[in-house]
């Protein structure tokens, strides 16, 4: 009887240590990772210089988010022969940057594909097959550009950077074609009024970014008006354009990515879109189920925008033109703006 006992026993802690051993198997076993794809700039695109910033949103996509998250240069063959979600499948979100990526990836989509796509720093007119079930977000530029026209039309009236001169005369540059340039220019322009209502923005767009001879051509003509600050909307002539402006004597705020390492002296600041913050907001709406297919703005409050540091400028920005910067900062969301 003991013995039948010291077996039931036996038996019993047998079941309750395999029991054990199943659920720790169990919990133990790791679920297939989220993976994002993130297709950005090609080498050679005006864009390209932002990339440094998208390798820095996928470490902390993996970091703070724990998805894998990589980054592609082009997104033409990211979703084809793609169609269900789920965890099977090779991504479970596709986030593209701008216009160019974003038409590569559709054109490639195959009918049906359920796979996420976010396109990123959008253009709000944009006409391309497949974006009923995409989920596009444009950058609220506009407010970064009216922050940097309020800075420029302080700075040209006075006498504290040895670069400005006695006219008060700014000037901004852009591309015709990019649908956004009309954006950053309403929005500059509209800071600089606000800073100094007699202030001039003199408007040059330029059809051709990667004609060297017409960006010369109007960057002198520029200063030659009395032009004594420039800001540059993205483009492929960003680079000729400081080029000139040191010939020059003038200062430049350039958008897109933080210029200051390529003419310390010149760029004032640059307006960066925060493109990291963009992702990771994204992929966290993503995981969350809370980014649905729509058209959505982005600006201040979501973090895709800031000015970058002074650094060596910062000395002739005065604390009375800081603190005038933060609050212009504060009212900038609820701005509107015409384009």
């Amino acid at each position: 009887m003991a013995f039948g006992k010291r077996i039931v026993t036996v038996v019993a802690i047998s079941l309750v240590s395999a029991v054990t051993l199943l659920a720790h198997v169990s919990c133990s076993r790791q679920e297939p990772p989220y993976r994002v794809a993130i297709c950005g700039f090609a080498e050679g695109e005006p864009g390209h210089q932002r990339s440094d910033l998208l390798h820095y949103a996928c470490e902390k996509v993996e970091a703070e988010l724990g998805a894998e998250a990589e980054l592609l240069d082009s997104g033409e063959n990211v979703l084809a022969g793609a169609s269900e979600a789920g965890e099977d499948a090779a991504y479970q979100l596709v986030i593209s940057l701008g216009k160019g990526a974003t038409e590569g990836i559709l054109a490639s989509r195959q009918a049906g594909c359920e796979i996420p796509l976010v396109a990123l720093d959008f253009p709000p007119a944009a006409q391309v097959p497949g974006l009923e079930e995409t989920t596009t977000v444009r950058y609220r530029v506009e407010e970064g550009a009216y922050i940097c026209g309020y800075l420029a039309g302080w700075l040209t009236t006075g006498k504290d950077h040895p670069m400005t001169n006695a006219l008060p005369v700014v000037a901004f540059f852009g591309m015709k074609s990019d649908p956004m340039t009309d954006w950053y220019r309403a929005g500059f322009t509209a800071g600089v009024k606000a800073a100094f209502p007699e202030g001039d923005t003199l408007v040059f767009l330029l059809e051709d970014g990667d004609d060297a001879a017409k960006t010369r051509s109007l960057v002198e003509e520029a200063a030659k008006k009395g032009a004594d600050i420039l800001f540059c909307a993205p483009g492929g002539f960003v680079s000729k354009a400081i080029e000139m402006a040191e010939a020059k004597g003038i200062l430049v705020i350039p958008a897109g990515s933080d210029l200051y390492e390529s003419s310390p002296e010149h760029v004032l600041t640059s307006l960066v879109l925060r493109d990291d913050n963009a992702v990771f907001r994204a992929v966290e709406m993503a995981m969350d189920g809370k980014l649905a297919p729509g058209q959505y703005q982005w600006g201040i409050r979501e973090g895709v925008w800031s000015l970058a540091p002074f650094r060596g400028h910062d000395i002739r920005i005065r604390r009375e033109l800081k603190e005038a910067l933060l609050r212009e900062e504060e009212r900038v969301a609820g701005m509107e703006f015409s384009p």
